[in-house]
C-alpha cells in the first residue's frame, strides 16, 4: 500500500540552502520562526540521509514526508526505523512530519494539536522499535511537542507537563481555554513560513554539498608508549610506597 498523498518536489532556495523540495523549506522556515536550531541533511546513514537534525541539547532527526493523515505517516514508519537504526540504536529520537504543521481532524485529548509521529529505538517504557503520535505543546513562552507515550515531556526545554505548566498538568485549563488562541498564532507562523518560501522562477541555486557518514563518537585510546609510561608511573608510585617506613 502506497502513501496516500504524492506532492510533486520542486528544489527551493531557502537561507543560503537548496531544498529537495518546497515542503522541506517550509518546514525550514517554520523552524526558524518557533526558533528551534536546524540543520539540513546533517548526516548520512549508507546511502540514506535524513532531512533535518534538531540541534537541542537532546538532538533528534526529523522527517518530512508529504503525508495529510497519521496513517498515511505509518507506511513510512519500517524504511525510516530500518534506515536510521544507527541513530536509534544510540537510543534517540526520530519524528515524522507531513504537509501541513498539524494533522488534520487529529488532536490528542490532552495535549495539543498533532504533529506527526515520533519513534524512540530503546525499551525504557516504549518497548525496541515503538511509535507513538507528537503532540504540540507549549511551554512559558515557548513552542515544543511531547509524545503521548514513553516519556511526556517538552522535547525542546525538558519541561514535564506536571511540573512546568505544560499542557496536561494541572494548568490545563488555562491551555483548553488559550488553546484556540495558540493555534492560530502557529497556524501564521506556519503561513510566514510558505510565504517565506514560495518558488521564484529563475532563482539562483546554492550548490548543495554531502552530508558527512553518521559516525559514534570513537572511543578514547591508549597508544602503547602511553600505556608504558602509565605502568612505568604507577610502578615507580608502588615501589616508593613500600620503601617508605611504616610510622
Amino acid at each position: 500500500m502506497k502513501p496516500e498523498t504524492r506532492i510533486p518536489a520542486r528544489e527551493t532556495v531557502y537561507a543560503g540552502h537548496l531544498f529537495r523540495s518546497s515542503l522541506e523549506a517550509t518546514w525550514a522556515a517554520f523552524f526558524d520562526r518557533l526558533e528551534w536550531p536546524w540543520v539540513y541533511e546533517p548526516y548520512e546513514f549508507a546511502g540514506y540521509i535524513p532531512d533535518f537534525a534538531i540541534q537541542w541539547e537532546t538532538p533528534l532527526l526529523i522527517e518530512v514526508k508529504p503525508a495529510l493523515t497519521l496513517s498515511a505517516m505509518d507506511e513510512y514508519k519500517p524504511k525510516v526505523h530500518r534506515a536510521l537504526s544507527p541513530w536509534f540504536d544510540q537510543r534517540r529520537e526520530v519524528v515524522i512530519v507531513g504537509a501541513n504543521w498539524t494533522v488534520p481532524g487529529e488532536s490528542c485529548l490532552w495535549a495539543g494539536p498533532i504533529m506527526g509521529v515520533i519513534g524512540r529505538g530503546d525499551d525504557d517504557g516504549w518497548g525496541a522499535g515503538h511509535w507513538t503520535v507528537a503532540s504540540w505543546t507549549t511551554v512559558g513562552d515557548h513552542v515544543g511537542f511531547q509524545s503521548d507515550a514513553g516519556s511526556w515531556t517538552c522535547r525542546k526545554c525538558g519541561g514535564h507537563p506536571k511540573e512546568s505548566g505544560c499542557v496536561g498538568s494541572p494548568a490545563w485549563k488555562y491551555w483548553a481555554d488559550a488553546a484556540a488562541a495558540r493555534e492560530a498564532a502557529i497556524t501564521r507562523l506556519w503561513g510566514d513560513a510558505k510565504r517565506a518560501t514560495r518558488w521564484v522562477p529563475g532563482q539562483p541555486k546554492p550548490k548543495r554539498d554531502g552530508p558527512p557518514p553518521f559516525r559514534e563518537e570513537p572511543a578514547p585510546t591508549i597508544t602503547p608508549e602511553e600505556k608504558a609510561r602509565s605502568l612505568t608511573f604507577f610502578g615507580d608510585l608502588l615501589a616508593q610506597l613500600k620503601a617508605k617506613p611504616t610510622p
